[in-house]
């Protein structure tokens, strides 16, 4: 009894070592794209990631040509076959190094759904020991047209309302308002003042005007008259200031003739005493 229990443990054991070595020899490969609903003409970027990292990763990534373009990746060398890109990354260096993902780059060239998926993988770990790979997901995108902005109907021009019609209707309004007004030149009694005002309904008022507007026309022909005498008045003294200018201006002027005398004096008095000290040397 003792022994087959002990047996028992002995082969839980054994299974539990060999289950954690199996799961310690495999790895998920997971796919994603940056962008899943990109416009035509834009840059999406497929990322392959490994759940533990991996020394050496070789593997196929396959898409739709028709949908994307190949355009790039970070990977140690990667080959376009059109529709699937192959994928091989190795340290070179030989430094144990290891990574944990490799991008694709692609660009979208028309509407449509475009797949990724990977296959051939083949991976192994820092050590050189080959990983199983367990697919876990893969991507898909859906490529639309950019929507382009609205355009706003061209705004067309009021078009002329042919119904109306021009009107027609004119008015004429003549308004002949001759006003004759004569004065005489002579202050009399009697002043005619005939005003004519002349419509296109052809009245005539004739209105004469007596003494009251003779008395006003009087009034101010002698206020005119009064002003004019009072310029008359103003101006005379202004003229006798002018000619009062103007003789002093005519004056001679007698310091100039005095100094002009005083020195032809002096001039003849020293010309008389050379003469005079030259007869005296002589």
């Amino acid at each position: 009894m003792k022994k087959s229990i002990i047996i028992s443990v002995i082969m839980f054991l054994i299974m539990g070592i060999f289950m954690a070595s199996v799961n310690a020899a495999s790895a998920t490969v997971r796919v994603g794209a940056s962008n899943s609903n990109p416009d035509i003409g834009n840059s999406i970027t497929i990322t392959i990631s490994f759940s533990q990292p991996v020394g050496t990763a070789s593997l196929n990534l396959n898409y739709n040509n028709s949908v994307v373009q190949y355009t790039g990746s970070n990977a140690w060398k990667a080959t376009d076959r059109g529709g699937s890109v192959k994928l091989d990354y190795i340290d070179a260096s030989f430094e144990n190094k290891t990574i944990t993902s490799m991008t694709v780059t692609f660009k979208t060239i028309a509407e449509g759904t475009g797949n990724f998926s990977v296959s051939n993988v083949v991976i192994s770990n820092a050590n050189g020991d080959e990983l199983s790979a367990n697919i876990s997901s893969n991507a898909t995108i859906n490529v639309k047209k950019q929507e382009e902005p609205p355009v706003n109907p061209p705004i067309n021009p009021s078009t002329p309302d042919t119904n109306q019609k021009p009107n027609s209707s004119t008015s004429s309004n003549t308004n002949k308002n001759p006003n004759t007004n004569k004065k005489p030149s002579t202050n009399t009694n009697k002043d005619s003042n005939t005003n004519t005002n002349t419509n296109t309904n052809t009245s005539s008022i004739v209105d004469t005007n007596t003494n009251e507007q003779n008395i006003i026309d009087n009034s101010i022909s002698n206020t005119i008259s009064d002003k004019e005498n009072n310029n008359q008045t103003y101006d005379e003294p202004q003229t006798e200031q002018n000619e009062e200018v103007k003789n002093e201006e005519n004056k001679p002027n007698y310091m100039v003739y005095v100094i002009i005398a005083i020195i032809a004096i002096a001039i003849i008095i020293v010309i008389i005493i050379i003469i005079y000290r030259v007869r005296n040397y002589e």
